[in-house]
């Protein structure tokens, strides 16, 4: 009961937060373009400009690294509690994420939904993880 009420004031805590609002810089479109020049290394290494591209590949890797530890830290807590919403909560699988599968992930997302770039990343990220793994356990 105690991990499932701090999970809430977490989840919360990133949408509600002022302190945390949108005077974080990040929309989906910078996040777009950061994260596409770290597949793009990925693909081909020879494509990579460390003067050019050290920045974005940093910005993409260190935001999407941040979001899933926290996602593995409280993720398990989630699975064996059940969750309230399946539209709220991410379920990873049991074996986390790599970054670069959170990457390509993403990239999909946004790719897909163009519409939504003006918002903030915090937000892209978050529908992009929970489109891929939704929890299926609801508690009603």
């Amino acid at each position: 009961m105690v991990i499932r009420i701090m999970f809430v004031f977490l989840l919360l805590g990133l949408f509600v937060n002022p302190a945390v609002s949108d005077t974080v810089k990040g929309t989906g479109v910078e996040l777009l373009r950061d994260c596409k020049v770290v597949v793009n290394s990925m693909e081909d290494k020879s494509k990579f400009n460390l003067e050019k591209d050290l920045n974005s590949y940093l910005n993409c890797v260190g935001y999407l690294s941040g979001v899933i530890d926290i996602l593995g830290l409280y993720g398990p807590a989630s699975r064996e509690v059940g969750c309230h919403s399946p539209s709220a909560f991410i379920c990873l699988p049991t074996k986390g994420i790599s970054v670069g599968q959170a990457v390509r992930i993403v990239i999909k997302y946004l790719e897909e939904t163009p519409e939504e770039l003006h918002r903030v990343k915090r937000v892209l990220v978050h529908n992009a993880l929970r489109k891929a793994f939704p929890c299926d356990k609801v508690i009603q």
